[in-house]
């Protein structure tokens, strides 16, 4: 598990980051775990993914992929529309007030 971590980027690196989350799957039903113990050395746990969690894992890939092709279609676009939002001062700060984004002329 130590080399898949080392290989994912930095993304997930730490214990206290996927032991958390591996429970959280295995309380949903998407992986079942084991232990098994070698001799000679400590038992492991060990981690399955289930049909549930695949079928899980299928629909999450394929959410991903139009997400991840939205913001690739955003980023390499000429022009990327800009839209207001209430309470956020505008581009110029003397027209917009920063409490309650009226105009203030």
């Amino acid at each position: 598990m130590r080399a898949g971590l080392a290989s994912a980027g930095g993304v997930l690196t730490s214990d206290g980051t996927v032991y958390p989350l591996l429970n959280r799957l295995r309380d949903a039903g998407l992986v079942t775990s084991q232990w098994q113990a070698s001799e000679g050395e400590r038992a492991r746990r060990y981690y399955s993914i289930t049909q549930a969690g695949g079928q899980s894992l299928a629909a999450f890939r394929g959410d991903w992929a139009q997400f991840a092709a939205t913001v690739s279609h955003v980023l390499e676009s000429e022009a990327v529309p800009v839209v207001a939002v209430p309470g956020v001062t505008s581009a110029n700060p003397d027209r917009t007030s920063i409490a309650d984004g009226r105009a203030s002329d």
